[in-house]
């Protein structure tokens, strides 16, 4: 599944994050039809917030491992610096829930994609991600997930109080 076609997924389910209003197309944007924000659409990715600007020791560290590993970075450099993954995260994701036939967000993904069929949300444009918001200001209407998936080294609130927690029956939590 692309990129466009996981945003198309989810777009009946987006809403402004700022009052909860729906959203229209505007060309290069969707605009809130109650508060008349504008959130950009970029590269096939839709802005609802400027990315996080990622600049600290741990990150001068992944860069330098991302150069010098290329794609092997994403296989062994991630299981280094990203702990709190050490065991098959895709193997265990994927035996409780099939994306294909269930809407399933992964909220902090980062650079991982569990799945083509998962739509990706961070705070930060890494190159898997499809949409960059604010953890603390989710862009979606309340129960508009089937489930979620919340990266647990986030430095954001444990709970936000956004309506996508009220999800019937969230992912499992997954026990290394």
């Amino acid at each position: 599944m692309t990129r466009a076609e996981r945003l198309h997924r989810v777009r009946p389910y987006l809403a402004c994050p700022g009052c909860r209003s729906e959203l229209a197309d505007a060309g290069a944007a969707l605009a809130c039809t109650s508060c008349g924000r504008s959130y950009a659409v970029r590269d096939g990715r839709i802005y609802f917030r400027e990315p996080m600007a990622a600049e600290d020791a741990l990150d001068t560290v992944k860069g330098r491992l991302k150069r010098a590993l290329g794609p092997l970075y994403y296989t062994v450099g991630v299981q280094v610096l990203g702990p709190n993954f050490p065991f098959d995260y895709r193997g265990k994701i994927l035996a409780h829930v099939d994306p294909a036939s269930t809407l399933v967000i992964d909220l902090g993904a980062g650079n991982r994609r569990v799945s083509d069929a998962i739509v990706t949300l961070d705070a930060g444009a890494y190159d898997a991600v499809d949409i960059v918001a604010d953890l603390t200001a989710l862009p979606f209407k309340s129960r508009s997930a089937d489930r979620h998936r919340r990266d647990p080294a986030l430095h954001a609130p444990r709970r936000t109080e956004h309506p996508l927690h009220a999800v019937p029956v969230p992912v499992p939590r997954v026990a290394a």
